[in-house]
């Protein structure tokens, strides 16, 4: 099976489901359940949609600024990423984009990555 995910070059995924690029493919919690939200460590971990002005906006900002940064496209399961944040971070934050810096710590969406960024 062929993944379906956008990789963070934007570009359609064409490997098998054996990588790590997108959700499908991230590990799974205890219990069975799928965890949404594994932040890269090291780069900049974006969780967004492609058709999101804001996820881009922050996909523009890191690029521009010469930071390193993975897109993982959650389109089509937000409500239970929100949920998953809710409980991992203890963070009521509702909108996308979803950003975690290199050291795996939520920062918030593309206002906070501005203010951090640009100071």
């Amino acid at each position: 099976m062929r993944c379906q995910q956008i990789t963070q070059n934007h570009q359609r995924c064409k490997r098998s489901c054996n990588h790590k690029y997108c959700w499908q493919h991230q590990p799974q919690q205890r219990g069975g359940g799928r965890s949404f939200i594994n932040p890269t460590i090291g780069i900049w971990t974006v969780y967004g949609a492609p058709y999101c002005g804001y996820t881009q906006n922050a996909l523009k900002l890191l690029k521009k600024t010469k930071n390193k940064h993975t897109f993982i496209d959650i389109s089509s399961h937000k409500t239970k990423v929100y949920r998953e944040l809710k409980e991992k971070y203890e963070v009521d934050h509702r909108s996308i984009p979803i950003i975690f810096d290199p050291e795996g710590e939520f920062i918030g969406g593309y206002t906070e990555l501005s203010d951090l960024l640009e100071e």
